[in-house]
């Protein structure tokens, strides 16, 4: 057994990063490891979506909004086993383990809070993995921060969850990156997810933009198939029903009891996924390059190429999807149980091989 630190976007106000960071640590426990949040967020992090954002509403609703979703994270925080919190690096430096793995989640994404050096792999442990890490909205062209590739190069074992953040790290390091799913396709949920308790017929709303048009196709597929539209997450004021205050477990919930879903985030297709939903997936520069590279890998990649359309209405055949799935998660989990394990040297372009949709 090994002790392992997990580094990633856990404490942010977002159901899918903090059911990642969660999933990633059952599914390193189930691995027979000790596995624990490194209970860390920079400052520029914490500033960004701490109180003072609360400066930027223009309706007094979303003030409220933001202290019952923050309620609601503070509860669940409660789940982790977790290091002391720190907004310092020099003390994760510190910390005893025999590996950390970074990841997943946009952590690699140095736009979002800029570059640290910490999630590239700048840490004081001896061994270093990561797993199902992503660039975001980081594109192959962009100039990069410099030292990017030196941070990179100490990691030993590496993994991506899109092919747009493995083509990036191929091409900054020349070493080849594994493409794995994101650990909330490789974990279940349900002895944690709340039930929820409804009786009428629903469409969850799980948008974080706001946008008339997307309001407009999802009250119309509503109406016509008797649904009420309830927003999770991020408030809809055309929604029917706006739920701010739920806690990741009592989300799922939500997702497990809708008729259809609508988003525009990866993790929203993620969950529509995993619950067999139909899913309206309105596309977003922030998450379409994820998004559709998860589509590829699960077969759906010839809807997510048409160009023309604003979204995408998704009915897969579920049955055969989940085929699809199989090996990919078994391939996934057993990338992630040699990362752990191996103590042998990286290995150049043996460093991962990529797991394919194939």
């Amino acid at each position: 057994m090994k002790k392992v630190g997990i580094l990633t976007f856990h404490r942010g106000p977002n159901h899918g990063a903090f059911l990642q960071a969660y999933a990633m640590t059952k599914v390193v426990a189930a691995l027979g490891h000790d596995a624990r949040i490194i209970d860390y967020k920079n400052r520029a992090h914490r500033r960004i979506e701490g109180w003072r954002q609360v400066l930027v509403f223009k309706r007094p609703i979303r003030f409220i909004d933001y202290f019952r979703k923050k309620m609601a994270f503070e509860k669940a925080l409660s789940h982790f086993a977790s290091t002391n919190f720190t907004t310092e690096p020099d003390e994760v430096r510190k910390q005893n383990f025999d590996v950390v793995s970074v990841g997943s989640d946009v952590v690699w994404d140095y736009n979002n809070f800029g570059y640290d050096d910490l999630y590239f792999g700048n840490l004081g442990t001896a061994r270093k993995i990561s797993y199902a890490a992503s660039f975001g909205c980081v594109g192959e062209d962009d100039r990069h921060p410099p030292g990017i590739g030196r941070d990179l190069e100490r990691f030993d074992k590496v993994s991506v969850r899109d092919v747009n953040s493995a083509n990036i790290f191929n091409r900054i390091t020349g070493r080849q990156a594994a493409v794995v799913l994101d650990p909330t396709m490789i974990c279940d949920f349900d002895s944690e997810t709340v039930r929820c308790k409804r009786r009428r017929p629903y469409l969850l709303v799980y948008l974080s933009i706001n946008d008339a048009r997307y309001g407009d196709v999802v009250k119309s597929y509503a109406k016509e198939n008797n649904l009420r539209t309830i927003a999770v997450g991020y408030r809809q004021f055309w929604c029917d029903e706006v739920r701010m205050g739920l806690t990741p477990f009592e989300w799922i919930g939500y997702f497990r009891q809708a008729s259809a879903v609508a988003t525009n985030t990866y993790h929203g297709l993620v969950f529509s996924v995993k619950n067999r939903k139909r899913c309206f997936f309105f596309k977003s520069d922030k998450t379409y390059n994820r998004a559709s590279s998860l589509a590829m890998m699960l077969g759906l990649d010839p809807a997510f190429q048409v160009d023309n359309d604003d979204f995408l209405f998704l009915t897969p055949d579920y049955s055969e999807l989940e085929k699809r799935m199989e090996p990919i998660v078994k391939r996934s989990i057993s990338w992630l149980k040699s990362a752990l394990q191996d103590s042998s040297p990286k290995a150049g372009e043996d460093i991962a091989r990529p797991v394919s949709s194939s």
